[in-house]
């Protein structure tokens, strides 16, 4: 696969540090990394591990991203914690890097991802993400052509190739679900 015109490309990575994530650190250039997670506590030792994994192998994080993290009542609009408050807010301190959303349970939301208009869902949740991530430096690596994915990965990366002013104006197709690669400036 050849993406030649590319903003931001999101790699999507299972959990943990395994192979996957080890691949798409190796093999793309990445420029930063988003962790998302869930406030259960043993889900926090997974993103302490990947915090880790991250520093030696110099990928910035951008910052963490709590989903999953709250209900809100229909009628008085309390926060319900259905899985206990997260300790993310605190990971995040520790490891001096930004919280960059919470994001609650919404059926709102799950109908409009299930209806496939998720775009016309109309929350700031994600603004601090959406920031982190327009603003993410572009680290030096050499752009060379487009890596092809082995077909294992799955991922989400970004990637920012050219300045807008310099883009074609072509459409990009983008690659099927699952599939991972790219040059520039991608954030796993």
């Amino acid at each position: 696969v050849v993406w030649v015109d590319v903003d931001y490309m999101f790699v999507y990575m299972p959990p943990g540090t395994g192979d996957v994530p080890l691949t798409v650190f190796q093999s793309l250039p990445v420029d930063g990394i988003l962790i998302v997670t869930s406030p259960q506590e043993l889900v926090g030792m997974i993103v302490e591990k990947a915090l880790n994994m991250a520093k030696m192998m110099n990928i910035p994080v951008l910052g963490i991203i709590e989903n999953m993290s709250y209900l809100s009542c229909p009628d008085c609009g309390k926060k319900i914690y259905p899985f206990g408050e997260g300790k993310t807010a605190l990971t995040a301190q520790q490891h001096s890097i930004p919280l960059l959303a919470q994001i609650p349970m919404d059926p709102a939301l799950a109908r409009e991802c299930d209806t496939g208009v998720i775009e016309l869902f109309n929350e700031d949740w994600m603004d601090g993400a959406l920031a982190a991530v327009e603003h993410c430096p572009k680290r030096d690596q050499p752009q060379e052509a487009m890596m092809r994915p082995s077909g294992n990965e799955r991922g989400a990366g970004i990637a920012k190739k050219k300045p807008r002013a310099e883009r074609s104006a072509l459409p990009v197709p983008f690659p099927e679900r699952g599939a991972a690669a790219s040059a520039g400036k991608t954030v796993g």
